[in-house]
C-alpha cells in the first residue's frame, strides 16, 4: 500500500518537477516571485495591522506606567472575559432554565395522576408565569399550563379563575388539540359562571363547533343550553351527532338518551296539538332501539287521534307498566271502550288479566271476573296496586268486607316503607 501511494506521488508530481529548473538560484527565483506577489497584495491590510498594534501599544503604555491605569486595565479585561464567557455559555444557561421548566410541567402531570391538586397547582402555576425561555421539547408548555390550571379551577367551581388563566392564554401557533381544549373549557366555564346571557353561551358554543366539527364535549353543551331554553326537538338532533360522534363503549348509553330526547320532544309535539310531528318523533325514538316511552308516545298519539283501540294496542305492545297505567287510566274514563277479550289480545300479561277482570265485575259477571282476579293476583303477587284493584274488584261484586280487608292492607303495604324508613 506505501509503495503505490508512493508511486501515485511521484506520478503526480511529475509535471511540476519537470517545470522547475535544476539550477538551484533560478528554482529559488520561481518559487519567491509568486510568494512576493501575494505579500505586495497584502502589503496594506499588514500595514493597518501594525498601525492598530501600535495604537493598542500607545494606549496601554500610559495605563501600566501608574496604579489607576492598571486598575482600569484590569475591569476592562475582567469585563471582556464575563461578557466573552456570557456569549459562550448563554445557549447553555437557557437550555438550564428552559429545562427547569419543562421539569417542573412534567412533575405538575405527575402530581395531577396521583390527585395531589394543592401540588399540582404550585407547579403549574410556576410553569404558567414564569419568565424563562420555553423548552425546546414542548414550546407550549406556559400556555397548556394555563389551561390544565383552568380545568382545575373549573373542577372545583372556581368559573372566575378559570376564564382568569384562560384569557391569559396565547391562542396565536398553539396545537390544534390545546384549541380544542382551550374552546371547551372555555365555554364551559361560561355556563357554569352563569353570568353571561344564554343567547351568548350558545354562540360561543355554535362558533366552537364551527370550528371542531362533531366535538363531544361542545356538542353536550350545546344540548343543554336547547334544552334550558325549551329547544327540545334540536336537543334531540343534536344528542343524534353526539351519538355519531361517541366511542363504541358509551354509544349505547348516549343511544338511549337520543330515544329520550325524542320522545320528550314528541311529547312537547302532542301537548301543542302537533299529532302528526309527536307520531313522526315517536317512530324515529321506536326505530332507534325497544322503548316503552316511545311505544306510549304512539299510543297517546293514537288516544289524541280519537282512536282508542289503537292507543290501546300500542300501550299494550310496550308490555310495561307504564303501558298498563295508561290503559288503566282511559279504562277509567271510558268505560268498555274495548272488550275484555281485545283487551287481552292487546296486551297479553296478567296486568291485563286484572284490568279485564275489573271490567267484567262491571259488567256483572262476577264469577268469571273473580276467577281472573285470583288468577292475576297469585302471578303478581300482593303489591298494593294490586291489593287495591282487587279490592275494587271485590267490591264491584258485592263482597264488601273483603274488599275493606284488602283495602286496609294495601294502606298498610304503602306506608310500611315510610315507617321502615323513619325507623332507620
Amino acid at each position: 500500500m506505501g509503495k503505490l501511494g508512493d508511486l501515485t506521488g511521484k506520478a503526480l508530481g511529475a509535471p511540476l518537477r519537470a517545470l522547475i529548473p535544476k539550477n538551484p538560484w533560478l528554482r529559488l527565483a520561481v518559487i519567491a516571485l509568486p510568494v512576493l506577489i501575494i505579500a505586495s497584495f497584502l502589503e496594506p491590510v499588514l500595514s493597518l495591522l501594525g498601525k492598530g498594534v501600535d495604537l493598542i501599544t500607545g494606549t496601554l503604555t500610559p495605563l501600566l506606567d501608574n496604579a489607576v491605569g492598571r486598575l482600569v486595565l484590569l475591569n476592562l479585561i475582567v469585563v471582556g472575559v464575563a461578557v466573552g464567557a456570557w456569549y459562550a455559555l448563554r445557549e447553555r444557561w437557557r437550555k438550564l432554565r428552559s429545562g427547569l421548566v419543562l421539569r417542573h410541567h412534567l412533575a405538575g402531570v405527575a402530581s395531577l395522576l396521583g390527585d395531589e391538586r394543592a401540588r399540582t397547582r404550585e407547579l403549574f402555576r410556576k410553569v404558567a408565569t414564569t419568565k424563562c425561555p420555553p423548552p425546546a421539547e414542548f414550546p407550549h408548555a406556559s400556555e397548556d399550563a394555563k389551561i390544565k390550571l383552568a380545568r382545575l379551577a373549573l373542577e372545583d367551581g372556581e368559573s372566575d379563575e378559570a376564564l382568569a388563566w384562560l384569557t391569559l392564554v396565547k391562542e396565536k401557533k398553539l396545537p390544534r388539540e390545546l384549541q380544542r381544549s382551550l374552546v371547551q373549557l372555555r365555554a364551559r366555564a361560561l355556563v357554569q359562571q352563569g353570568e353571561v346571557l344564554p343567547e351568548s353561551v350558545e354562540k360561543e358554543v355554535r362558533t366552537g363547533l364551527d370550528r371542531f366539527a362533531r366535538d363531544p364535549r361542545l356538542l353536550e353543551l350545546l344540548r343543554r343550553q336547547l334544552l334550558d331554553r325549551g329547544a327540545l326537538e334540536e336537543a334531540a338532533r343534536v344528542q343524534g351527532e353526539l351519538v355519531q360522534a361517541a366511542s363504541p363503549r358509551s354509544e349505547p348509553a348516549e343511544r338511549q338518551r337520543w330515544i329520550d330526547d325524542l320522545v320528550r320532544a314528541g311529547d312537547a309535539a302532542l301537548a301543542a296539538g302537533d299529532a302528526r310531528r309527536a307520531m313522526k318523533l315517536a317512530k324515529q325514538a321506536r326505530d332507534l332501539g325497544e322503548s316503552v316511552a316511545a311505544g306510549c308516545l304512539v299510543g297517546n298519539v293514537r288516544l289524541a287521534e280519537g282512536r282508542v283501540r289503537d292507543a290501546i294496542r300500542e300501550w299494550g305492545s310496550t308490555r310495561s307498566t307504564e303501558g298498563l297505567g295508561r290503559i288503566a287510566e282511559v279504562l277509567e274514563q271510558e268505560p268498555g271502550a274495548v272488550s275484555p277479550r281485545e283487551l287481552l289480545e292487546c296486551c297479553p300479561t296478567e296486568g291485563a288479566l286484572l284490568l279485564a277482570a275489573r271490567d267484567l265485575a262491571r259488567r256483572g259477571q262476577q264469577d268469571q271476573a273473580l276467577r281472573a282476579a285470583r288468577r292475576a293476583a297469585r302471578t303478581l303477587g300482593p303489591t298494593p296496586t294490586v291489593t287495591a284493584v282487587l279490592s275494587e274488584i271485590l267490591g264491584l261484586c258485592g263482597r264488601d268486607g273483603e274488599a275493606a280487608q284488602l283495602a286496609d292492607e294495601a294502606v298498610l303495604r304503602l306506608v310500611a316503607p315510610e315507617r321502615q324508613s323513619q325507623g332507620g
